[in-house]
């Protein structure tokens, strides 16, 4: 719901200061569950950024997608040698997911951020749901 009210700017901000102990907490949980769930990517990084307050929401998309490197890399490689990888699957969805990231970056420049916000955080909220019903439905 939070992603939904975030006020979001239209132009980039000259300066905000540093939130730096929370920024940290906020990658270190970030990074705890990319590593143990597989998520933590996009959908949870950006509006961990909206939250700490990179309010440009192309600004936070990109600065999402510079973290994403890192973090999927440390986590991924935690998985080295221990379970097996198909590398023509990776492949393949790499770059068909580089193609649409290219894509998606050239709409995110042509389309209004609000309608955008409210329509991720709907995303968002179906894909919580989803998740909790899968989790109740494994019990």
């Amino acid at each position: 719901a939070w992603t939904l009210r975030a006020a979001l700017r239209e132009a980039l901000p000259l300066s905000r200061p540093c939130r730096c102990g929370l920024a940290l907490l906020t990658g270190l949980g970030l990074g705890v569950l990319t590593g143990l769930l597989g998520v933590g990517g996009g959908f949870l990084m950006v509006p961990a950024l909206v939250a700490l307050g990179v309010a440009h929401l192309p600004t936070a998309v990109a600065h999402s997608l510079v973290l994403i490197v890192g973090n999927a890399t440390a986590a991924g490689l935690g998985y080295l040698g221990r379970v097996p990888l198909d590398l023509g699957l990776m492949a393949s969805i790499g770059l068909l997911a580089a193609a649409g990231a290219v894509a998606g970056s050239w709409l995110l420049r042509r389309l209004r951020q609000g309608p955008l916000q409210k329509g991720f955080s709907l995303a968002l909220a179906v894909l919580g749901v989803v998740m909790l019903g899968q989790a109740v439905a494994g019990l």
